[in-house]
């Protein structure tokens, strides 16, 4: 389940995403350069045909799977790109 501020950043980075946003563009393409493990999660739910269902079966698939590691790589991608586009080291 999602928590009300992770729904909101998600959504942020949607709306930027959408815009052509130069500063997103380029701290994606650093995170594929230096997280790709984290790229490619977002990668495959940018691609996804259904991303809000794929990501559900990452969160619900059991502890130690593919799915659950993807779900933690997804968390952590959102992290990643939250501090990136703060402005913050």
């Amino acid at each position: 389940m999602r928590t009300f501020p992770e729904y909101l950043e998600r959504e942020r980075v949607l709306r930027r995403l959408s815009e052509g946003d130069e500063e997103l563009a380029r701290a994606l393409d650093r995170m594929k350069l230096n997280f790709y493990h984290l790229w490619l999660v977002l990668e495959e739910l940018r691609t996804s045909t259904d991303p809000n269902g794929l990501l559900r079966g990452w969160r619900e698939a059991p502890k130690g799977s593919i799915g659950w590691r993807k779900a933690l790589f997804y968390a952590e991608a959102m992290e990643v790109l939250r501090v990136a586009l703060s402005g913050r080291p």
